[in-house]
């Protein structure tokens, strides 16, 4: 196999990958180069030649500048995607801070949801605690009974008190029944 020189190379590639404009060009040139004798060609093909030469210039060209249109469009959308994109990234990070800051405060606020329930809780225990007035009127009963009661505790050490020195007198006469019944027993 032969090996391929660069302007072959080129030409190949014409053939083969592009478009049928440049492949039509692609045909002549290697007609020219390579099929067409300059020596001994005549004046009127030389003029014909030249002429599909500058019609193949003149259509390179045009496909060089609608490439290069299409280059400064593609690199025109291309700049647009980039700024579009970093658009929405910013975008995208001031929502993600946005969010986090929303975290933040629902846990503040949760937080405080949280304390307001204990805080009622605490509150309705409070509540049910008497107040003020029924303490001083649950003391004054209390002082109350235990007057009463005072006043029972005394009234029964009174009583035993008179059984106590009842029972000192009855003791010596029980002494005395005692030994005259174990008298008349014995």
């Amino acid at each position: 196999m032969k090996k391929l020189n660069e302007e072959d190379a080129l030409l190949n590639r014409l053939l083969y990958k592009e478009s049928p404009a440049l492949r039509n060009f692609a045909i002549k040139c290697l007609e020219l180069g390579h099929i067409v004798d300059f020596k001994n060609i005549h004046p009127s093909q030389s003029e014909k030649l030249l002429n599909d030469l500058k019609e193949g210039i003149k259509e390179l060209e045009y496909i060089a500048e609608k490439r290069e249109l299409s280059h400064y469009s593609y690199d025109a959308d291309w700049n647009y995607l980039i700024s579009q994109t970093d658009a929405l990234q910013s975008k995208i990070d001031s929502y993600k801070q946005e969010i986090q800051a929303l975290k933040e405060e629902y846990s503040h606020e949760k937080s405080l949801r949280s304390n307001l329930i204990e805080y009622e809780e605490e509150a309705r225990a409070i509540n049910k605690l008497p107040t003020c007035e029924e303490i001083d009127s649950a003391i004054e009963k209390i002082k109350h009974e235990i007057e009463s009661t005072d006043k029972k505790i005394l009234h029964y050490v009174d009583v035993m008190s008179q059984i106590s020195s009842q029972s000192k007198s009855l003791f010596p006469t029980l002494e005395t029944l005692q030994a005259l019944n174990n008298q008349i027993n014995s």
